[in-house]
């Protein structure tokens, strides 16, 4: 299984800058992350948000970049609580990649098991 690395917001994606919405006041950022999360990684921090009052997700088909949608003076406070939702987020992957270890492991010891009980019954047919 691949290494993961922990991912970081980075920084602000440089082809979509912040733009308020005159009519709500409201401000569209895009957070680029470190590198791209992984599509498991995505759906942690979706559902990690989904009852936060917090507007932001990750397009888990592309991974690079929070979308978050905040009033101006919030976005501190915002990327601040997104930084430790992005934390948790590599925690919860991280105890999700050492899951699936884990049961790669026993299938493959379960599988392993299957076949030598096999070898032992085909070793002992009688042809005669």
């Amino acid at each position: 299984m691949d290494e993961f690395n922990d991912i970081k917001i980075a920084g602000i994606d440089t082809k979509r800058p912040p733009r308020v919405d005159l009519d709500t006041e409201f401000v569209n950022v895009f957070f680029q992350l470190s590198h791209n999360a992984p599509k498991e990684w995505c759906q942690f921090f979706n559902a990690t948000l989904d009852k936060s009052e917090v507007q932001a997700f990750i397009d888990a088909k592309d991974g690079r970049f929070i979308e978050s949608i905040s009033l101006p003076d919030r976005l501190p406070l915002q990327l601040d609580f997104l930084k430790t939702c992005v934390d948790k987020c590599n925690s919860a992957y991280r105890g999700h990649l050492d899951e699936v270890v884990k049961r790669n492991k026993q299938e493959k010891e379960v599988k392993k098991k299957k076949q030598d009980k096999l070898q032992t019954i085909i070793a002992q047919l009688s042809f005669d």
